[in-house]
């Protein structure tokens, strides 16, 4: 009776592609008490090592492509007072080619599958509400919400 034995991989790492994650940040101090932040940014996550080991050993399998988020936030920081502190903002947060990873099981011969594919796009937009109280020195109570 023969064994099973794991199959075994070879192969080389050869992404060398070069990517530029930009941010940005603009700050503009209405006054002492009042502060207006824009900020924008990007960021990418590559597939992991297994993720595109599961789809070399299928050659009907896509290559997988770096996951991408891009954010857009305004920022609102305003000391109402010298004990409180409020701070909004409202963003955006846009990613693209989210990476899903599919288990199938085949009734037939009793095994599963899995394997990884870029699956879409999703985008959320919410506000965040933070209110920061020092009614004594050394003693800070935070209440915060986002929606």
């Amino acid at each position: 009776m023969a064994q099973n034995r794991p199959l075994k991989i070879f192969g080389v790492y050869d992404e060398e592609k070069v990517e530029i994650i930009p941010r940005l940040a603009a700050i503009f101090y209405l006054n002492d008490n009042n502060i207006f932040k824009f900020l924008f940014g990007k960021a990418i996550n590559r597939p992991s090592f297994f993720q595109n080991t599961l789809n070399s050993l299928d050659p009907n399998r896509d290559d997988l492509e770096p996951e991408s988020i891009q954010t857009l936030e305004l920022n609102y920081i305003s000391n109402l007072s010298p004990m409180f502190t409020l701070n909004a903002s409202i963003f955006r947060n846009t990613l693209n080619k989210l990476i899903t990873r599919i288990v199938e099981f085949d009734e037939q011969t009793n095994e599963y599958e899995s394997w990884s594919f870029n699956a879409g796009k999703m985008v959320t937009n919410g506000i965040e509400l933070t209110l920061n109280a020092e009614p004594v020195l050394n003693l800070r109570f935070e209440l915060s919400g986002i929606y």
